[in-house]
Formats: C-alpha cells, sequence, structure tokens
C-alpha cells in the first residue's frame, strides 16, 4: 500500500527453484528483516521508482535480493551500513535511529545466513540475503 501511495513500482517474485521451507523464525526475518529493508527501499525511492523482492534456491541455500531505484549510496560508506547507528543523509537521519540494518545483519547472522550490499550512489540498492535451508545449518536457538 505504501509503494501505491508514493506511486512505487512494487514487485515480489519467486523462483520456481525456490525452497518450499526453511527451517528459520519467520516473524523475526519478515519483521526485522524484510521489514528493515522495504522500509529503506520506500524511504529512499522516489515517486515512479521501483522496488524488487526475488527469492531463490541456491546451493541449499534460500536467498532474496530486496533491489530498488533509489538514491543509492557512495561505494566508500558500503562498508558501514550495517554499524549501529549508521545513517546516510538528512532524510535517513529525519525518519529513523539507525539501527535496522543492524538488527536485520543480527537476525541473519543468528539464522546462520550471510547479508550483504550492493549499491550505487544515484542509481539503486540491492541487499541480497542468504539463507541455509537445511535444519542442520541453522542454530539451535532459531530451529
Amino acid at each position: 500500500m505504501l509503494a501505491q501511495k508514493q506511486a512505487i513500482a512494487f514487485d515480489v517474485e519467486l523462483d520456481s527453484d525456490a525452497p518450499a521451507t526453511i527451517h528459520a523464525d519467520g516473524a523475526r526475518l519478515r519483521d526485522q528483516v524484510l521489514g528493515n529493508l522495504l522500509a529503506n527501499a520506500l524511504k529512499f525511492t522516489p515517486e515512479g521508482g521501483s522496488i524488487r523482492v526475488r527469492g531463490f534456491g541456491e546451493n541449499a541455500h534460500f536467498v532474496i535480493e530486496v533491489c530498488d531505484t533509489g538514491a543509492g549510496m557512495p561505494a566508500d560508506l558500503l562498508p558501514h551500513v550495517f554499524d549501529k547507528y549508521f545513517q546516510i543523509g538528512e532524510q535517513a537521519r529525519s525518519k529513523g535511529a539507525g539501527l535496522g540494518l543492524t538488527i536485520a545483519h543480527d537476525v541473519v547472522h543468528e539464522h546462520g545466513g550471510t547479508i550483504s550490499v550492493d549499491s550505487e550512489e544515484g542509481a539503486g540498492t540491492t541487499f541480497r540475503i542468504v539463507l541455509p535451508v537445511s535444519h542442520a545449518n541453522v542454530p539451535a536457538a532459531v530451529s
């Protein structure tokens, strides 16, 4: 609804090779990981832009990519995006505490996965989450 209100194209794709299930805390992945990534994408994607969420299988892992056509980030700041309280630009500081990506990073790592970012200033951002499918690869605390 927010994307529609802001005239942002929003697309969700689930490839046929995506695993039907993974052993994970679905609520935390939805709320604390995807929720934070989508909130940022909506915050930094201008009217007329687009956001795409894609899920697919890759080498016994479930991969989720969140791509936007927003403002993007300078390359020298990318190593810091998961740091606590780190924010880029005045718009970010006026709309958040700088904890969302840190929380997303921590939740993904608690699930035995990785999260990375690729961005180009003025050309958008892609976050890539890689989660193990197998129960054997997930820490006991989140099984």
